[in-house]
């Protein structure tokens, strides 16, 4: 059977076979790899998003935790230099209650000390006193004794002188 053009559709026919042959040695090892590889390829990028997008949400959650770590580090440092304040504080008041009692102490001893000063001079003084009173009153004494012994004598002459 011969057509005119010259077409055989035995020839046809073969070339189809053959093409369809080709196409399905083709579909089995090309398609099937390259469709399997692509596959693959897409569970792998896509396995790769998903740790990347764990990674993230894991790098944000430390983000997220490091700087609550920091609020609370903050706080805890504000609270701690309060406390510190706070402690400097009674520590100073204490130190200054200290100071005020010794101050009192010092004055109370001092005070004692003049006291005691102050009485030894009066005793001192009154001794002094005593012994200026005795000595003036020996003195008059004496000078009375002479005076009365003169005066004695006088009146003794007086006396021989008009016997």
């Amino acid at each position: 059977m011969n057509l005119p053009l010259n077409i055989d559709f035995q020839q046809i026919l073969l070339h189809l076979l053959n093409f369809v042959i080709l196409a399905g040695g083709l579909y089995l090892l090309l398609y099937k790899p390259v469709n399997k590889f692509i596959k693959k390829r897409e569970e792998r990028f896509a396995s790769l998003s998903e740790e990347a997008d764990e990674k993230l949400n894991k790098a944000e959650q430390l983000k997220t935790e490091y700087e609550q770590l920091m609020r609370n580090s903050d706080d805890e440092i504000a609270k701690k230099k309060s406390d510190a304040a706070k402690k400097a504080a009674e520590i100073g008041e204490t130190e200054i209650e200290k100071a005020r009692e010794e101050a009192r102490k010092i004055i109370i001893n001092a005070r004692k000390d003049a006291q005691a000063e102050r009485d030894k001079i009066l005793l001192e003084t009154q001794s002094q006193i005593t012994d200026i009173a005795t000595a003036a009153a020996e003195k008059i004494l004496k000078e009375s004794d002479f005076e009365t012994f003169d005066k004695f004598l006088s009146d003794a002459e007086r006396g021989s002188d008009n016997a």
